[in-house]
């Protein structure tokens, strides 16, 4: 999550730094994407782990 809001603000201000005009394509911006999509990925893994593991359990 912190590492998320971190990139977040950092792409925010090193787009309005560089004067990006806004709406443009950027390779930042594509990285994000993965970061975000990765997060989702690995806590929806983390959830299903979690639910095989409390009904193997039983």
């Amino acid at each position: 999550m912190i590492i998320g809001v971190l990139s977040g603000l950092f792409y925010r201000e090193f787009t309005k730094t560089n004067d990006f005009p806004s709406g443009e394509f950027t390779q930042l911006g594509l990285v994000l994407f993965f970061l975000a999509l990765r997060k989702k990925v690995v806590a929806d893994k983390a959830e299903t782990g979690a639910a095989e593991a409390t009904s193997l359990s039983r």
